[in-house]
């Protein structure tokens, strides 16, 4: 079996009492640093380490990936993206298709409404993801059902697959 997993997680609480900053610069909030911190911790104790983190890069989508990242044994690459800052399906697809065949979990951190149209389109679930929600999505395959080991997460998107909501964590 080939397995292959989301963690699609909003960013965590940010700060709007800087009215001076734009949406893009906008920094965690004191709880959410904390936040962003807890569900790391719980993300561990629950199997679920990332091998690569993929995230926007708006101010506060940067600060909780760097929360979280010490959690993480070994502390998987991380890339941030422009384009998961106001994302499509398209743009999700995309970020997918280019990951590594060696990538088995991968942890998506970005923003809403986008992230839970995305949940919604891969699962057929509609779930409320609050700031620092990560929701916990897998899919089994059968390596004879894969045509290309190689490109492995290319075609793993609906309509082809729908991948199982396991759980959401949350920091409460």
């Amino acid at each position: 079996m080939i397995r292959r997993r989301i963690i699609l997680m909003r960013h965590a609480k940010s700060a709007w009492n800087q009215p001076d900053l734009s949406d893009h610069a906008r920094p965690l909030k004191k709880r959410g640093r904390k936040d962003a911190s807890t569900v790391a911790a719980r993300l561990v104790a629950l199997g679920w380490v990332p091998d690569e983190t993929i995230s926007s890069d708006a101010a506060r989508a940067q600060e909780t990936v760097q929360r979280m990242q010490p959690f993480f044994d070994p502390e998987p690459p991380v890339t941030f993206q422009r384009t998961l800052y106001h994302c499509g399906m398209t743009d999700v697809e995309t970020t997918l298709r280019l990951l590594s065949a060696r990538v088995e979990t991968v942890l998506l951190v970005g923003h809403n409404p986008a992230w839970e149209e995305v949940l919604f389109w891969l699962t057929g679930l509609e779930r409320q993801l609050k700031t620092a929600h990560a929701a916990l999505l897998d899919l089994e395959l059968k390596k004879s059902s894969v045509a290309d080991t190689r490109a492995i997460w290319s075609g793993l998107v609906p309509p082809a697959h729908r991948w199982h909501l396991r759980d959401v964590v949350t920091p409460r």
